[in-house]
């Protein structure tokens, strides 16, 4: 599996020309993510253990920020479905 939330974002917004082949640009750029994704956390593991530091608060910092790029997602899909009023 290679989906992140950061290649999730990027695919959502994707407006693929006719001329290309949609699914190998699709693949690639989950590809993509994923190899940049393991790098960036095996780097930061390093990183962590070469530079001790306190996380207080991280767990906050990630949940608002997922928050904030589902609504932001959310948000850009026009829907059938709308709230009862009232």
């Amino acid at each position: 599996m290679t989906l992140t939330d950061e290649t999730y974002s990027v695919l959502c917004s994707l407006q693929c020309p006719s001329a290309f082949n949609e699914d190998k640009i699709i693949f690639e750029i989950s590809a993509l993510g994923h190899v940049i994704w393991i790098f960036s956390y095996t780097l930061g593991s390093l990183l962590r253990q070469a530079i001790p530091f306190d996380m207080t608060g991280i767990d906050f910092s990630a949940t608002a920020f997922f928050t904030v790029v589902a609504v932001n997602q959310w948000g850009q899909f026009k829907t059938t479905f709308r709230p009862s009023q009232g």
